[in-house]
């Protein structure tokens, strides 16, 4: 795979396809009234991005051997070019329009543009071209050539636009999902999407260039969504929601530092921000948004320890254990330093508290279940936070074994909600 001069950033690349038929120039409108005239809608594409101050850095442009692969240019790009810098452009200009596409051969057609890419990167103005011969894609054998040619030519972290304008249209398909895939692969995000013939009415209106990227937005929040689902962090979302995108990036920080006085107000603005952008929301969005308000409503629990075990239980529900478990632990330490000191202000754990005098409210305060529990935790929580060998026996197994380790979570928010529940009721008594 050719490496970019750019290994820090993604490339920017227009990915197209060039299919069979008497190519003709047109006359491309695209959406700020910008015309572009060309044989083949990728090319005016690439000089309309150009002309944006967007000028790519790669094109890719896919089709059979039977492709029109001499339309992929125009007389004014080799216009500019001399004897010397034309020859390998000639073979292509030399296939006939009206031969059998089936009887051209898929390895000397490939040849042939493999000779003429550095020109055809000239042409376009371009660092690289990568024109590619591809099948007809109708079987998985084919499907996962194709793959392996999307994988050959774009790099980690490329931005592609992509022309679904020519060629058969079960290809830009195949390629849509595929990109999909490369998405979490290698982090390669479909940024645009272009479609050049979209017909207007009157004969002699122009073929409108329509850019469908919203649905490559859309796309974009999913795969967001699905981070979020798998991990519970939801800073990804901050660019998406403008309003709400500083907030965010503050209560992401402080929820993963535990700083929780600080996330407080962080969550609260952000759920704000959410609120206050309902109105004009796309319907993807808004149900994406709903999630975040209730995903970050654990401030708007009264006290520090149900603030803990809020947290602890989503990430639990995110198979974030180091944090369910930290959380959890936090919550029963809030808990017992309110008992053990009724005065205290309840503001999360107090490291200056005497670890006996806890151990001694465990001691005679919890039934011998609700004791296991609270040192099988404690045990756990110090293993996992520690990243130390866990000892054999019963620790060790519930550490090797991720149905034991949430049986014992669960068992723990039970524990943290029944010690906060005696809390309360102590506290209204003393009322």
């Amino acid at each position: 795979m050719k490496k970019s001069a750019k290994p820090n950033q993604g490339r920017s690349v227009v990915l197209s396809f060039v299919g069979t038929g008497n190519y003709q120039p047109a006359n491309y409108l695209f959406p700020d009234e910008t015309v572009s005239t060309s044989t083949f809608f990728g090319r005016a594409l690439v000089r309309y991005r150009t002309s944006q101050g967007q000028k790519p850095d790669a094109v890719i442009v896919f089709g059979t051997a039977g492709s029109v692969w001499q339309r992929i240019i125009d007389n004014e790009d080799t216009d500019r070019l001399d004897e010397t810098a034309f020859a390998p452009l000639d073979p292509l200009h030399q296939l006939p329009t009206d031969a059998q596409p089936a009887t051209r051969d898929d390895a000397a057609m490939q040849s042939l543009l493999d000779q003429a890419a550095p020109t055809l990167a000239t042409c376009y103005g371009v660092e690289t071209f990568y024109p590619r011969v591809i099948g007809m894609c109708t079987d998985p054998a084919e499907h996962q050539a194709l793959m392996g040619m999307l994988m050959d030519t774009l790099e980690p972290g490329d931005r592609v636009t992509l022309d679904i304008t020519h060629a058969f249209r079960h290809l830009p398909v195949l390629i849509a999902f595929m990109l999909t895939g490369l998405r979490w692969l290698r982090d390669i995000e479909v940024e645009r999407i272009w479609y050049g013939m979209f017909p207007e009415r009157g004969s002699n209106s122009l073929p409108r260039a329509v850019d469908l990227s919203e649905a490559a937005r859309i796309e974009h929040m999913g795969a967001n969504l699905a981070t979020y689902r798998h991990t519970g962090v939801f800073v990804q979302f901050a660019d998406s929601f403008p309003a709400a995108s500083d907030a965010m990036r503050k209560a992401h920080l402080f929820e993963a530092t535990n700083q929780p006085d600080k996330g407080m107000g962080a969550a609260r603005e952000v759920q704000e921000a959410l609120r206050r952008s309902s109105g004009g929301i796309p319907p993807f969005d808004a149900e994406i948004k709903d999630e975040l308000i209730d995903r970050l409503d654990w401030h708007c629990e009264r006290t520090w320890e149900g603030r803990y075990l809020a947290r602890a239980e989503r990430a639990l529900a995110f198979g974030d254990y180091i944090t369910a478990l930290v959380m959890e632990r936090e919550s029963m330490l809030a808990t017992i330093q309110r008992f053990i000191d009724p005065t205290a202000d309840g503001a999360g754990y107090n490291a200056d508290v005497d670890q006996k005098e806890i151990q001694d409210w465990v001691r005679d305060n919890l039934s011998g279940d609700e004791r296991s529990v609270y040192e099988r935790l404690r045990i756990v929580r110090n293993c996992v936070s520690h990243g130390a060998r866990p000892p054999r026996g019963p620790i060790g197994k519930i550490l090797s074994d991720e149905a034991k380790l949430k049986r014992l979570l669960r068992d723990g928010i039970e524990l943290a909600r029944n010690l906060a529940e005696d809390l309360r009721r102590c506290d209204a008594e003393s009322t």
